[in-house]
C-alpha cells in the first residue's frame, strides 16, 4: 500500500507541474506577442501546432490513443492558459521571474536550468570563424 500511494504522490506531483509549465509557456507566450516586432497569427503559434501534429500522430498509432488524449488535454490546458494570459500585460522584468520559476520546478526544474545554462555558453562562445577579408 505505501509503495501505490508513494505513487499516487508522485503523478500528483507531476500533473501539478505539467500545469505549473503550461501556464508560465503561455505567459511568455503572451509577453513574445505583446511585444514582437512582426505580428503573429492568433491561432496558438508554434507550440500548439507542435502537440497537435504529435496528438495527430499518437492518434494514426494503434496502442497509443492514451498519449493522444492526454496531448488533447495539454493542448486544451495550454489554449485555456493563454487566453488568460494575453489579457494581462507583460513586462520585460517579468521574463526573468518566470524563467526562475521554471528552474525551480522539483521535477524538470533542473533539465531546464541546464538547458538555460548551454543556450547561455553558447550564446557567449566567441565566433570561432573568422571571416576572411578579401582585398
Amino acid at each position: 500500500m505505501k509503495g501505490i500511494s508513494q505513487f499516487d504522490n508522485r503523478v500528483k506531483e507531476y500533473k501539478a507541474e505539467v500545469r505549473q509549465i503550461i501556464e508560465i509557456c503561455a505567459k511568455l507566450n503572451a509577453f513574445s506577442r505583446q511585444n514582437a516586432v512582426v505580428i503573429v497569427s492568433s491561432t496558438g503559434g508554434e507550440l500548439l501546432k507542435c502537440l497537435e501534429n504529435h496528438r495527430q500522430t499518437y492518434a494514426m498509432l494503434s496502442n497509443t490513443s492514451n498519449e493522444a488524449n492526454y496531448l488533447t488535454e495539454i493542448k486544451s490546458q495550454y489554449e485555456k492558459e493563454l487566453s488568460k494570459a494575453v489579457v494581462r500585460r507583460y513586462t520585460v522584468e517579468d521574463v526573468p521571474k518566470l524563467i526562475q520559476q521554471l528552474c525551480k520546478l522539483p521535477m524538470k526544474g533542473p533539465e531546464i536550468k541546464q538547458a538555460l545554462d548551454e543556450e547561455k555558453k553558447a550564446r557567449l562562445k566567441p565566433n570561432t570563424h573568422r571571416r576572411h577579408r578579401r582585398d
